[in-house]
């Protein structure tokens, strides 16, 4: 057991002192695709924290009849506030709204002389999609007190439709990243099997299996995977971090920051690595032991 343990360790040192420089191919390779499978990542998540921050701001106003009466629009108030979908609620009187468009617009106001303005609702939903069907229950509750609900159509469509498109596009370019990183691993290993072809043959001219032979290989793989992994970690985490405070002290906005979130992230770039590395040299090594193999050399 331990024998072939070291066996196994040995060929994986071997093959990585003979070949430093297909090694260092092969790390940054796999660095490369994982760290741009990262900047991906942290752009879509990004991507959906500033849409959700946006959404969460997203409101629409109910607008009473200018006749409707403080405990008519009160009462309705009270009720509209509790209907399922709604997170935040907002009762803005109509000598609030009037000191406010009088400071905002001082000669019309002027010009108009007295208050036409209504009592209103600020009203925000848990779901943005959920806003028409909001409007139209409190439309058809409410007839008598209220005299129009307002949103903006093309904001809330936008959010919506932005958010669909990130939620497909993520799978997508990881599956597309996933699958570069695969045929590099798979090359750079093969291309390992081919260089060693001599003592490949000779331990199977000795009695040794094709998993013993595979092994080291594997290793080697796993390897690279791994230390692809860190370097594309670490650089991510530098850039990121630099990027965040230029972000947060040049414009005075924030990114994604999330502990426990980036620390999945992390972690998925290293198991990444490791199962990109596996994967890639188990698919090269047995494709290259498994080959049909010469009637005069065997080999």
């Amino acid at each position: 057991m331990f024998s072939r343990i070291e066996f196994i360790l040995t060929e994986t040192f071997i093959s990585l002192r003979r070949h430093p420089a297909m090694a260092m191919a092969a790390v940054f390779c796999v660095a490369a695709a994982l760290f741009v499978s990262g900047i991906v990542g942290l752009t879509l998540l990004n991507a959906h924290h500033l849409v959700k921050k946006t959404m969460e701001r997203v409101s629409f106003v109910v607008f009473f009849n200018t006749d409707a009466t403080r405990h008519e629009t009160w009462k309705a108030y009270k009720d509209i506030r509790e209907l399922d979908g709604i997170t935040g609620s907002h009762f803005v009187a109509k000598e609030k709204a009037w000191d406010r468009f009088k400071k905002e617009n001082p000669q019309l106001a002027e010009d108009v002389g007295h208050n036409p303005l209504p009592d209103s609702i600020e009203l925000k939903a848990a779901d943005v999609k959920a806003i028409p069907e909001l409007k139209s229950i409190i439309k058809e509750r409410w007839p008598d007190v209220i005299s129009e609900v307002r949103s903006d159509e093309k904001v809330t469509g936008f959010l919506s439709d932005t958010r669909m498109v990130i939620g497909r596009i993520g799978p997508l370019l990881g599956i597309l990243l996933a699958v570069v990183s695969l045929i590099i691993i798979h090359h750079t290993i093969e291309l390992t099997l081919y260089a060693r072809r001599k003592e490949i043959f000779i331990m199977s001219m000795v009695g040794a299996t094709p998993g013993a032979i595979a092994s080291p290989f594997v290793l080697e793989g796993i390897t690279y995977g791994l230390i692809g992994g860190g370097v594309a970690l670490g650089t991510l985490a530098v850039m990121y971090d630099g990027f965040a405070g230029w972000l947060k002290g040049e414009v005075g906005a924030s990114v994604m920051n999330d502990p426990v979130m980036l620390q999945h992230g992390a972690l998925a770039i290293l198991v990444a690595g490791v199962a990109l590395g596996f994967i890639g040299s188990m698919v090269s090594a047995t494709k290259y032991l498994y080959r049909p193999r010469s009637k005069v050399t065997n080999a």
